[in-house]
C-alpha cells in the first residue's frame, strides 16, 4: 500500500499544472478543512488505526482511498484490441 503525505491525489499528481492550478486545489482543500473535517494522511487502516476505533471517536467516518494503479478498460461484448492510453501514463 502506497501512502501519500499530502492532499490532492491524482488532482495534484496526475493533472498538469497548466490544466488545473495547484493554488485552486489548495483553496478547495482548505475550505473542506475549515469545515472542521479531520484528515489522516499516510495511515493504513487496520495497521495504524482501526475502523472500530474511528467509529467510537467520531459521529461520521468517510474513508477515501486513492486509485494509484490504473486498470485496463474491459469490454466483454466486443472482440477487438482497444486503442487507448491508460490515464496514469497520459
Amino acid at each position: 500500500m502506497k501512502s501519500i503525505k499530502n492532499f490532492g491525489g491524482l488532482l495534484c499528481h496526475g493533472i498538469p499544472e497548466f490544466r488545473l492550478s495547484r493554488e485552486i486545489i489548495k483553496e478547495v482543500i482548505q475550505k473542506v478543512l475549515d469545515l472542521g473535517v479531520e484528515v489522516f494522511l499516510n495511515k493504513e487502516l487496520g495497521k495504524d488505526m482501526s475502523l472500530d476505533k474511528l467509529k467510537e471517536e467520531y459521529n461520521a467516518v468517510l474513508l477515501c482511498f486513492g486509485a494509484n494503479i490504473s486498470s485496463k478498460m474491459r469490454n466483454r461484448r466486443r472482440k477487438f484490441k482497444p486503442e487507448y492510453m491508460e490515464e496514469m501514463n497520459f
